[in-house]
């Protein structure tokens, strides 16, 4: 729906559209956006109404039928945005949402949060992704047998919280010297 943004972009503030509101109309109501937008009198239609009618053929197409309710995703961090918390709401209102998740470092994106996790049945959904995925997030690989993990499991619990940071506009203390 960049095609609907970067019409608001390009005409007066009384001309916008609610690109929110207009994409759940066409959702609910995918039958009555096939000639165009409702109570559009434009003789050619402009590139966002195109963009709507395209939906709903989609969505007729494949009789996607709209959830309720958004499907339930866990959350890990506590100072997570409320914003974020309304993209995966969204996100998880997909009719082929399976699975979800809240990364620490989630913040608002362009479609889903960044640090949002979204797993799909058979689709994949282009707007599922953002700039700096992963942001603050790492893996480190270890050299070392599992049993040694287990066996000095405070001092790993340990140093990992004591060398990672999480949430928004948090920062190291003081750097860190490599040794």
């Amino acid at each position: 729906m960049q095609t609907v943004a970067k019409h608001n972009r390009s005409v007066p503030k009384d001309q916008r559209i609610d690109v929110e509101q207009a994409i759940r109309d066409c959702v609910a109501r995918p039958d009555q956006y096939q000639g165009g937008v409702p109570e559009d009198g434009d003789e050619s239609p402009a590139a966002h109404t195109l963009a709507l009618r395209q939906l709903a053929e989609a969505l007729l197409i494949q009789g996607t039928e709209v959830r309720k309710e958004p499907i339930a995703y866990r959350t890990w961090g506590e100072e997570i945005d409320e914003s974020a918390h309304h993209q995966m709401r969204l996100a998880c209102s997909l009719p082929v949402a399976v699975g979800a998740a809240l990364m620490p470092d989630a913040h608002v994106g362009y479609g889903l949060p960044i640090g949002g996790v979204l797993a799909l049945d058979n689709a994949v959904v282009p707007y599922a992704v953002g700039v700096d995925i992963a942001c603050r997030m790492r893996l480190s690989i270890y050299d070392i047998r599992p049993e040694l993990l287990l066996d000095h499991k405070p001092l790993f619990i340990s140093a990992l919280e004591r060398g990672t940071v999480f949430g928004v506009g948090k920062a190291m203390r003081s750097p860190r010297t490599i040794r």
